[in-house]
């Protein structure tokens, strides 16, 4: 069996107009689509010799020349295999569609419920962002059509594909998912704190859900939309490619899902906490608590310490001294504190987040944590107008980019639900009862093990100072309890926030190398490079590939197999042994 060339191309432009095409690159990250390889126009012309041998190439949404048009068309027609996002209208005839002279312009997708996806997608109607062309389908498979409103679907296809005599297919979303996606996870640049609408739900406050104010459907608040979104193209990926193709899962051991258990130090008082770390760990749990300077004194380094080697973690609780900071002050009262908790505590913290989630500028916040040695941030909850769920339309970590197409090496791990919020009208809603909380908990957690596979990440403040303080109506530890303990019922991955970027980042390392693929004997083989050793990988394959089917006893190679059901679908898991490299063979019968 002859080594592959990488299987997937991807194309971008970094120089172009669209500097947000690039975070195509991103998704695919996100959602550990191995054996690429990316071709940037800005740097490499597309030619023939790029397209060859490659089992499917993915076109963001740049600019193409004639020739490079012709260069895709010729090869679908000649069998190859092609995803786009917004293509060029020159290109319409191979994805079976003709051009519309209007566009549509933030609107919404309605799944077609005769596609190959919808059974494998948990929703019927999604928003997008930017920019979407109108087509008329001539002879294309829809996999969603564009609509004006929530679950009102029209004619015209926002996501199709059509597959031609030689065997190839060309699919295309008419909107640009890596644009959409930016918007989803980052929200509005005009609403940031220093833009033409700073403040937009007047809690006279920058915070993040001001950037989504107005612009977040709240009927679809409770969804992560934007993986979704990506998950309809990872559908498309495996639907298209004519091999089996290995992905890297999110989580560790093939989890349906993690739990990322975490807390703010107000009124924070050191028996309060104790009680915390009582209740997490009588459920086999993980706490993380972000400390505010004015704590330092009740948390002793020597304690902090113990509790880190019992599994928790620690980061810093800033407060900028305003609710309405200048950039220049939260640049310089971060670099403070930062040192400061070094210098007490002798170690960096990871994870982040701010008293009171304020967030300054669009993306210049997260490059202010950045540069202090940040990885994590959960800043990014709802407040007014939304009080709970995905405000940046994803329950997995995402990283951010900058107005000039720069990826901010720092993950954001969007907080679903907050005590406080949800114990107060503070968010401009009905508070909830704590029978009511302790349900939409629950109701969480198994949306997210059974529909979306994403993060439970809840707060609970672990002082009864603070609940005393704000004169909360009920205590929070049994509802704690409850939510943690159910957590753990339900097969959920319990991490901290330092552990939670150790395994992202260890991840995102995972590729694969000299894969080779055998249709006849149906043997497909691949070597798995795992430079940072990172331990507890998933990777899945399709049981069943064109009539041929897997099984964990078909698998040859230093990896443990198994099967799990994972997206609504069987899957192959490899579980990785932190080995640098892992040699396999996998026989489809």
């Amino acid at each position: 069996m002859p080594a592959m060339m990488p299987p997937v191309l991807v194309v971008v432009h970094s120089g172009g107009e669209n500097r947000y095409s690039a975070y195509l690159r991103e998704i695919l990250d996100i959602e550990g689509i191995m054996g690429r390889e990316t071709l940037d126009l800005a740097r490499q012309d597309l030619t023939a010799e790029c397209l060859d041998k490659r089992a499917l190439v993915i076109v963001a949404n740049v600019p193409l020349a004639k020739s490079q048009c012709d260069l895709l068309r010729r090869y679908v027609l000649g069998g190859g295999k092609l995803i786009a996002s917004r293509p060029p209208p020159e290109l319409a005839d191979i994805f079976g569609v003709t051009r519309v002279t209007p566009m549509i312009r933030e609107g919404y997708i309605t799944i077609n419920p005769v596609s190959p996806s919808a059974a494998r997608c948990p929703v019927n109607s999604l928003q997008f962002h930017g920019d979407g062309d109108l087509y008329q389908s001539v002879d294309c498979q829809v996999t969603a059509f564009f609509g004006g409103d929530l679950g009102a679907g029209t004619s015209f296809p926002a996501i199709f594909w059509k597959k031609h005599p030689a065997g190839g297919i060309a699919a295309a979303f008419a909107y640009d998912l890596a644009f959409s996606t930016v918007l989803f996870h980052q929200g509005l640049k005009e609403q940031a704190s220093h833009s033409a609408r700073p403040d937009a739900d007047g809690d006279l406050g920058y915070k993040p859900n001001d950037l989504f104010y107005g612009y977040l459907d709240g009927r679809l608040k409770n969804i992560p939309q934007a993986d979704i979104h990506q998950d309809l193209l990872v559908d498309l990926v495996h639907q298209l490619a004519p091999i089996p193709l290995p992905r890297i899962w999110h989580f560790p051991e093939a989890a349906p899902a993690v739990a990322l258990i975490d807390g703010d130090s107000d009124g924070f008082q050191a028996e309060a906490l104790d009680k915390v770390i009582a209740i997490v760990e009588a459920a086999g749990g993980k706490y993380t608590l972000y400390l505010m300077t004015k704590d330092f004194a009740q948390l002793p380094p020597a304690r902090m310490r113990q509790l880190m080697e019992q599994g928790h973690d620690f980061g810093i609780h800033f407060w900028q001294g305003s609710r309405l900071p200048s950039l220049e002050d939260v640049q310089n009262n971060m670099h403070k504190e930062t040192q400061g908790f070094l210098k007490r505590y002798g170690y960096s913290a990871v994870a982040h987040r701010g008293h009171s989630v304020i967030w300054v500028g669009w993306t210049e916040h997260a490059a202010f944590l950045a540069e202090n040695g940040f990885h994590l941030d959960c800043n990014f909850a709802a407040g007014p107008g939304y009080q709970e769920g995905y405000i940046n339309g994803s329950g997995l970590p995402v990283k951010f980019m900058d107005a000039n197409g720069n990826i901010i090496n720092l993950y954001e791990q969007a907080t679903i639900s907050t005590d406080d919020g949800w114990s107060f009208d503070k968010s401009l809603l009905p508070s909830k009862t704590l029978g009511k909380a302790m349900a939409d908990s629950l109701h969480q957690i198994d949306d997210l093990t059974f529909k979306y596979h994403g993060v439970y990440h809840p707060y609970f403040h672990p002082g009864p100072a603070y609940r005393q303080l704000k004169g909360w109506p009920f205590c929070t530890d049994f509802w704690m309890e409850t939510v943690v303990r159910y957590a753990r019922s339900k097969q959920m991955y319990f991490v901290n926030g330092r552990e939670w970027v150790a395994f992202n980042d260890g991840r995102r390392q995972v590729s694969l190398d000299k894969l080779s693929w055998d249709n006849e004997k149906g043997a497909l083989a691949c070597k798995i490079l795992n430079p940072a050793k990172a331990e507890r990988i998933a990777v899945l394959l399709p049981l069943c590939r064109e009539g041929r089917a897997t099984a964990p006893e078909l698998v040859k190679g230093n990896v443990e197999a198994k099967a799990a059901v994972l997206e609504q679908s069987r899957q192959l898991v490899l579980l990785l042994d932190g080995s640098p490299q892992n040699e396999i063979v996998v026989r489809y019968l």
